[in-house]
């Protein structure tokens, strides 16, 4: 899909060309769209519905004929997966684009995938400051940014409050050990999201829900796969969710997670809790306290509104790109990052198994025998013995399933 400049509020000249996904983190509506509002000259290639048709090595010419044929000056990819070859960057690269990728859930993913891909980039983009840090230190041109969240989508409206508390997100194991233990004590919490009986909801239903809400409640506990290693710490990290609910003026209980104070003021913007205990004595009180309650909220809107909206952060980002690039010395050279330990290795090598077996799981429940038995090989290639481990896991995670539902 191509788009030509019609519109004078579009701020950059150059063609860009937006490698996205198809992914529950609507990349769609939080930075496509924008970003068509910006660039006067736009193309978008949805690398994992190409994948889904082509698999990897065609799916990955078919974008190179794309880029030959469009001749983009930037590319900006929304990195995710495994299904775009490194080998594609770097020609995109040597064929003098500018490439920007750009990263999420680096507190989890950057010592096993995002920073392995540094090397073929002209700018590595990330919402985590740690993973920022590490990027300067080693000299690789980098770029901070927020979280941000579209306004036409995630927006207050006037409404009644028909829920007391709720929950937006998947239910992982920990969440669901949280949210019994607060119903033990009597404070019964709406929950939405896979897993949840009452299932995903659409985009527009979810700003209902943090609209019609008394207190949203936001989890910073990231998920960490079981064959990851590092499995079992706990790894918090700013959620998106945070965004979307003081973007449509929702009032925020959460636990503490690292630079959650560069975001909101605890108290003034957002309420912190400590431990359960702390989430069970202030959820009885903010319910109870309904004008603090809104002045919070209010506050956290204003907030989101002036720094969090994709209007402000996505000029921004390509304001801070186009300054960095004039300023940029062709003398400097980036360090290497250190040799790669053992636990490197095995998360980047674990990850990739796992986006194998991921497609394969995907093409054998829709009938394309040949397309899943190419991801088993390739999946197998990188690790016979953990491909083994994960398929015999899979039967008895079913089982388990079927128990817990009866």
């Amino acid at each position: 899909m191509n788009g030509g400049a019609s519109r004078q509020s579009r701020m950059f000249n150059k063609k860009i060309l937006v490698l996205t996904m198809r992914s529950s983190m609507a990349f769609g509506i939080n930075t496509v769209e924008p970003l068509k509002e910006i660039f006067s000259n736009w193309v978008v290639y949805n690398y994992t519905d190409k994948y889904e048709e082509l698999r990897g090595e065609l799916m990955n010419r078919d974008l190179l004929k794309l880029f030959d044929r469009e001749k983009p000056e930037l590319i900006l990819y929304l990195a995710a997966g495994e299904e775009v070859y490194k080998s594609t960057i770097m020609k995109m690269n040597t064929a003098g684009s500018l490439t920007l990728g750009w990263f999420f859930d680096d507190g989890i993913n950057f010592d096993i995938y995002s920073k392995w891909w540094t090397d073929v980039l002209s700018y590595y983009v990330t919402h985590d400051r740690g993973s920022y840090i590490k990027c300067k230190n080693y000299k690789i041109d980098a770029i901070l940014i927020p979280i941000f969240t579209n306004p036409r989508y995630y927006h207050p409206y006037p409404c009644s409050k028909k829920y007391d508390i709720s929950f937006v997100g998947e239910a992982y194991r920990h969440r669901k050990i949280f949210f019994q233990t607060l119903a033990n004590v009597g404070l019964l919490v709406n929950k939405y999201g896979k897993g949840w009986k009452k299932g995903w909801l659409s985009i527009g239903d979810v700003v209902k829900v943090y609209n019609e809400t008394k207190i949203n409640i936001n989890l910073s506990r990231a998920y960490v796969p079981d064959y990851m290693p590092g499995s079992k710490d706990i790894v918090k990290q700013i959620k998106g969710k945070l965004i979307e609910i003081a973007m449509c003026g929702g009032f925020i209980l959460t636990d503490d997670a690292p630079y959650l104070k560069d975001y909101f003021e605890p108290g003034k913007e957002v309420v912190c809790f400590n431990d359960l205990e702390d989430a069970k004595r202030k959820i009885e009180y903010y319910l109870s306290h309904e004008q603090e309650r809104e002045e919070i909220a209010q506050a956290g809107y204003e907030k989101a509104r002036r720094y969090y909206s994709s209007d402000i952060v996505l000029p921004a980002l390509f304001k801070e790109f186009e300054e960095l690039e004039s300023q940029k010395s062709k003398n400097i050279k980036r360090l290497s990052w250190s040799t790669e330990s053992y636990t490197e290795k095995l998360g980047r090598q674990r990850r990739v198994v796992s986006e194998h077996l991921k497609w394969g799981l995907f093409f054998l429940q829709r009938s394309r025998f040949f397309a899943a038995i190419g991801e088993l090989i390739q999946a197998f290639l990188q690790s016979p013995f953990f491909v083994l481990r994960r398929i015999c896991q899979w039967p008895w995670r079913a089982i388990e399933r079927s128990f817990k539902k009866l």
